[in-house]
């Protein structure tokens, strides 16, 4: 004769602690998973913003054509002006030859947490008869150089280096770029 297997007591409650250790474990596992993805995607966007504006401010200060430096007293806003030749692709041609100063400032707008570049473009057109330049017109417009708010930012220079030190709390990024300077007139970076 067959006896009926059933369960104990104690048998149940072990079963009963197995599922719900199971099912924490699992929980767990997942949560961090999910956690450990959005650190590292977080990390990736923090390391690309970072990457991208070193490279814009390096772009806009490494040319031949570039003189600069005016730092305001409280590092909060670098002035340079840039020369550059106008020709039938620019937006800015007249026909004929001509040139754009554009004077520019990076500046920290502390109330709305925004980094901008402010510039205003002078145009002149080379004379037909004569040499030398007129002057046509001037145009200023204002940009974001990022989309993320910046919580600080501080611009310093010495001899040979040029600092851009910048605070984003929201991408956890609290960080200094650096540039070495050469040239007296021209202070291309390098």
């Amino acid at each position: 004769m067959k006896m009926k297997k059933g369960y104990t007591l104690i048998e149940a409650v072990c079963a009963y602690f197995l599922v719900i250790l199971i099912f924490v474990t699992v929980f767990t596992l997942f949560s961090f998973l999910i956690n450990t993805s959005s650190y590292s995607k977080a990390d990736v966007i923090a390391d690309f913003t970072m990457q991208n504006l070193k490279e814009k401010i390096k772009y806009e200060l490494s040319g031949e054509n570039v003189s600069f430096i005016n730092i305001d007293e409280d590092g909060k806003s670098l002035e340079y002006e840039k020369f550059s030749k106008i020709d039938a692709g620019d937006d800015d041609y007249m026909g004929g030859k001509g040139h754009r100063l554009s004077k520019k400032k990076i500046r920290y707008i502390s109330n709305d947490k925004k980094l901008v570049m402010i510039t205003q473009n002078n145009i002149y057109k080379e004379k037909e008869n004569q040499a030398g330049f007129d002057y046509v017109y001037s145009k200023e417009e204002a940009t974001n150089i990022l989309e993320e708010d910046v919580d600080d930012f501080d611009v310093r220079y010495t001899d040979d280096t040029l600092e851009f030190v910048l605070s984003l709390k929201k991408l956890n990024v609290d960080e200094k770029i650096s540039f070495h300077i050469r040239g007296v007139k021209n202070r291309r970076l390098i």
